[in-house]
Parts: C-alpha cells; structure tokens; sequence
C-alpha cells in the first residue's frame, strides 16, 4: 500500500486552523476568527474583534522548513502570494508562519500590512507572484525583521494593538 503524504493545500488548512485556534485561546475569545466561503480576494480568515466590534482580513501562507542548500536546511524561509490576493483590501494582512515539522504549531511568523508588500517583495512577473525570503532567526537582520513575532503571542498582541488602533506594524 501506498504512504499517503498530507499535501501542501492540506498543510496550508491545517495551518489556517492552528492560527485560528491560537488567536481565541490567547484572546480568551475575544477574537473570533471566520472563514470566508470564497477566498476570491485572498482572505484566508476573518478576525472579527468583540471588544473592538472591528474585523481584520487575513491572508495566511505557511511552510514547514527552510530552503535547503547543499542537503542541509537554511534558516531561510520562501513564501510565495498570488499578486490578485493584493489588490483589493488596503486594511489587509498577511501571516505568513513557519510551522513545526509535525505541523502541529507555529514556530515563527511574519505579520506584514499588505499595503507594504509590493515594496517588500520581489515580484515573479511571469508567474504573477510575490516572493518572500525571509531568516528565521530572532537574530536576524533582514528587511522582514520588523514584521517578525516569535510566536503565536506575539502575533495575537500585534493584532489586538492593529484592531485598536495602536499601531500599523
């Protein structure tokens, strides 16, 4: 019998699933976050605030290891986004996470306004995409290090700070 492997898309629900579950229980419920029936504009999740009465879209990609040079993972992490998921929601985030191997939680992750995209990202012209080479490392020095939460903590108090009006990472 043939060993079934979870597939990338699969990957991707899971992860949508674990940022979703981490933001209610950080929040103690004060977050409620929704799928869309249709993610046309490229929001993955709804974040619905009850204390604020205030939503916020959510674009999330996800990985599960670095790139691997030489037969040894890098820290360094490659996130693709489809360009249509940018044109139309200037309130919009995106969440792009490194999940553990088991893909159970997430290690890392990057919350970028996706106003501030096109700036950030090199463009794949021929494949409409925006690509995202991030370091994981708390450490690092790259352009993406403010955008950097350690983990789901920090993920949760920058979007509750973005949903009151706090800051605009």
């Amino acid at each position: 019998m043939k060993k079934e492997n979870i597939t990338s898309t699969q990957k991707g629900v899971i992860a949508e699933h674990i940022v979703a579950n981490e933001l209610m229980i950080q929040t103690n419920g004060r977050f409620s976050p929704f799928s869309p029936l249709a993610d046309d504009g490229g929001t993955d999740l709804l974040i619905y605030d009850k204390k604020t009465g205030k939503a916020l879209p959510i674009q999330i990609k996800s990985r599960t290891g670095g790139i691997i040079k030489k037969g040894k993972e890098s820290n360094t992490i490659h996130f693709e986004i489809r360009s249509v998921s940018l044109k139309n929601e200037k309130y919009a985030y995106f969440l792009a996470v490194l999940l553990g191997k088991d893909i159970r939680s997430v290690k890392r992750a990057w919350l970028i306004p996706i106003k501030d995209i096109s700036a950030l990202l090199n463009m794949r012209k021929k494949q409409s995409k925006y690509v995202m080479r991030a370091n994981k490392s708390l450490n690092a020095k790259d352009k993406f290090r403010r955008y950097q939460c350690e983990n789901m903590i920090e993920v949760t108090k920058r979007i509750e700070k973005i949903l009151e009006n706090e800051i605009n990472v």
